[in-house]
């Protein structure tokens, strides 16, 4: 199945997305989310706008209008953490860079990136993830993102979805924190009904 949606039509360079053929693997380990359903997660925060130089959030800029109506719901994948953005679809999320990292004492660590769309991430300076890490599953289109950050780890979970392109060179999106509680955090993984937003 390839599937492809257009980013926001204001933006400088296209935006579009594609899911590959490729499924992921039936999980050893963890609630099979193929058929987009992700149970509720303790460790969860609704997500909120942001802009960046001082700019109030614009929801034209950004494409919809997301309120409160997207979380970031934490789950542990493997010996990693993963964040459910849930509300989120495939057509709200195309144009945009999935970015996770924790916050400690000492800074911020593990940050790192996935496009939700060709050139999505250019902007933004953490390590961009190959295609992978980024699934959509299930016939609701479930957005789940595998991040860099150790499930031992601890610190405060942070979740973006953010946008550049904007002529004013400013940067907007959403974003949540919550602390990392991998003792509560269900385990998930992707499988057959998955497949790689890339």
């Amino acid at each position: 199945m390839l599937a492809t949606a257009a980013g926001c039509s204001s933006s400088a360079k296209p935006n579009t997305v594609s899911t590959t053929t490729t499924t992921a693997p039936a999980p050893a380990l963890g609630v099979a989310i193929g058929n987009g359903v992700v149970p509720p997660s303790p460790v969860h925060a609704v997500m909120h706008t942001y802009r960046s130089n001082g700019k109030p959030f614009s929801a034209y800029q950004f494409d919809f209008t997301p309120g409160n109506k997207i979380s970031s719901d934490w789950y542990r994948m493997g010996d990693v953490w993963a964040v459910h953005f849930r509300g989120l679809d495939q057509a709200t999320g195309a144009g945009k860079c999935a970015i996770a990292a924790l916050e400690t004492p000492t800074g911020r660590k593990f940050a790192s990136e996935t496009p939700y769309g060709q050139g999505s991430c250019d902007e933004f300076p953490d390590q961009v993830l190959p295609p992978g890490s980024l699934f959509r599953c299930g016939t609701d289109q479930a957005i789940v993102y595998k991040t860099q950050i150790p499930i031992t780890a601890n610190g405060t979970l942070t979740a973006t979805l953010g946008r550049g392109y904007i002529p004013d060179k400013s940067v907007e999106g959403i974003r949540s924190r919550v602390a990392a509680d991998a003792s509560s955090a269900p385990a998930i993984a992707p499988s057959t009904g998955c497949f790689v937003v890339a």
